[in-house]
């Protein structure tokens, strides 16, 4: 597999010269080019030649949210950031991951393999974009719709799917669910499934989504705060 053509754009030079340092050990990038001036970053991103941007957020003038909006799946971020408030915001935009300063060359290069295994999937077919789980009556099926899905609750031996304007309760566990969701779906607790691009706060161990809180296991935490590159 080719290294992944790498752009650093960070507005602190000691910064990007770690990335660049860490680049050199790492076989599965290629740090193409780097910069302070998130406008230069513009125009080398509409070039087209980019595969992997590492983004830091806070940056005069044009911030790293704004150059997200170039993104629209032309190139896979890694967000870089001292700030935790960021890391929800950069899972709506589907960051690839999200580095937390300072971090080491061992959470880099993992960052860098899941960029790297994800790029060198070639599935047969596209992804499913929805579930259809069983209905209350006989041979009836719902369609759960998964850009829709906030959470999913479970109740004894049934799971309940919640969306903004639907309730669906089938009989299924939540191990079996699980490996049919999305990657921005994450077991939070026990009872509760929530959906990574929906959550609006995260406070000591819990998450607020749609106005609800939901308590953050335990056995669960380690991974929540790892998915949120906390």
């Amino acid at each position: 597999m080719k290294p992944l053509r790498c752009l650093a754009v960070d507005d602190e030079s000691h910064a990007i010269e770690l990335l660049q340092l860490y680049a050199q050990k790492c076989d599965m990038v290629d740090m193409v080019a780097a910069t302070s001036d998130p406008w230069e970053a513009r125009r080398i991103l509409e070039g087209g030649e980019i595969d992997l941007v590492f983004l830091d957020i806070q940056m005069p003038e044009l911030t790293g949210l704004q150059l997200l909006d170039l993104a629209e799946g032309q190139f896979k971020v890694i967000i870089t950031s001292a700030y935790t408030e960021y890391a929800i915001e950069g899972y709506r935009y589907a960051v690839s991951d999200y580095l937390l300063k300072p971090f080491s060359y061992d959470r880099f290069e993992e960052a860098v393999r899941r960029v790297a295994s994800a790029e060198s999937l070639t599935p047969s077919k596209e992804a499913p974009q929805h579930l259809l789980v069983k209905g209350d009556s006989k041979n009836s099926y719902e369609k759960v719709v998964f850009e829709e899905l906030l959470y999913v609750e479970a109740l004894k031996n049934y799971l309940r799917f919640y969306t903004a304007d639907q309730k669906v309760m089938t009989l299924m566990t939540m191990s079996e669910l699980e490996t049919k969701l999305p990657s921005n779906f994450i077991r939070v607790h026990r009872s509760y499934i929530v959906n990574l691009d929906k959550v609006d706060k995260i406070e000591g161990n819990s998450l607020t989504l749609a106005g609800k809180n939901f308590p953050i296991g335990k056995t669960h935490r380690e991974e929540v705060f790892r998915r949120l590159g906390l």
